[in-house]
Order: C-alpha cells, then sequence, then structure tokens
C-alpha cells in the first residue's frame, strides 16, 4: 500500500518543475508586449486544423503561456496546429475583466490573416484551455467569426 501512495506522491511533479518546451512561432496579434501567440504548425502538406490555447494561468501575471507549451508540442505531433494566447493578465496594466477577455478575441481573430501561408484550416478550430479559462473558450466560441 504505501509503495503505491510513494508512486503516486512522485506523479504529482509540478508543471514548474519540468523544463519548459520550446517555443513556437512568435506572432504578435496586437501592439501590447503581452499580445501575441506562439504558433505550432505539424509537417506534412495540406490544411491543419487549429487547436486555440488559452493559458489563463488563472489571470495572473506571474503564469504565462510557458506553462502550456508541453501540451501545444504534444497536441501539434499529433496533426493539429496550435495557436497559443498571451495576454495581459491581474497585475499587468490593463489586464483584467473586460481587456483579458478582449485580448482573447483578438488573438483568435488574428488566424484569419495567417491561415492562408500557415496552412490553417480554419473549418476545423478548436479553443482549449487551463486551469480556469473554460469561460474563455465558450466565450470565444459564442462570439467569434470563426466556426
Amino acid at each position: 500500500m504505501f509503495s503505491d501512495l510513494r508512486v503516486v506522491i512522485n506523479m504529482l511533479t509540478s508543471i514548474q518543475d519540468v523544463p519548459p518546451a520550446p517555443p513556437g512561432t512568435r506572432i504578435a496579434y496586437s501592439r501590447g508586449e503581452f499580445q501575441f501567440g506562439e504558433l505550432r504548425v505539424p509537417s506534412g502538406s495540406g490544411l491543419h486544423p487549429v487547436a486555440i490555447v488559452i493559458h489563463g494561468g488563472y489571470w495572473r501575471a506571474r503564469y504565462d503561456l510557458t506553462e502550456t507549451r508541453h501540451l501545444c508540442q504534444a497536441v501539434t505531433r499529433h496533426g493539429l496546429a496550435t495557436w497559443s494566447l498571451e495576454s495581459r493578465r491581474i497585475g499587468n496594466p490593463g489586464g483584467g475583466r473586460p481587456g483579458t477577455l478582449d485580448e482573447v478575441r483578438t488573438g483568435a481573430a488574428r488566424l484569419e490573416k495567417i491561415a492562408a501561408e500557415r496552412s490553417l484550416d480554419l473549418k476545423r478550430v478548436v479553443a482549449t484551455g487551463h486551469p480556469r479559462e473554460d469561460t474563455w473558450c465558450f466565450g470565444w466560441r459564442n462570439r467569434a467569426r470563426l466556426r
């Protein structure tokens, strides 16, 4: 029983203890310091479906998209492009509501301008987030022109 508990405890390593994955291609969606996304596109020809990844970090400035790079890397290995959005958060000037939500929408809309040159299929787009970004994902989907 105790050996099983030890295995579980060893599995509970914080993502902050794991070396970060390399960044994707950084593309600005606006002019601000935190208004950019990291794009990863799978190898191979044809149009690629896209996962918009919204890291959130509980909306706090101390967390950034670095913590979702492993997720983005894995998703891209499985054939989806990833567009991981950075935005101002609480603790950054202009961060929080409504600024952060507006930036997520602006960042998602940026895909329309880069889709053709990056072989992105905007008819197959999903949004995902962690740890509390489900509200952003649903809000974005309800307002976005991308379907």
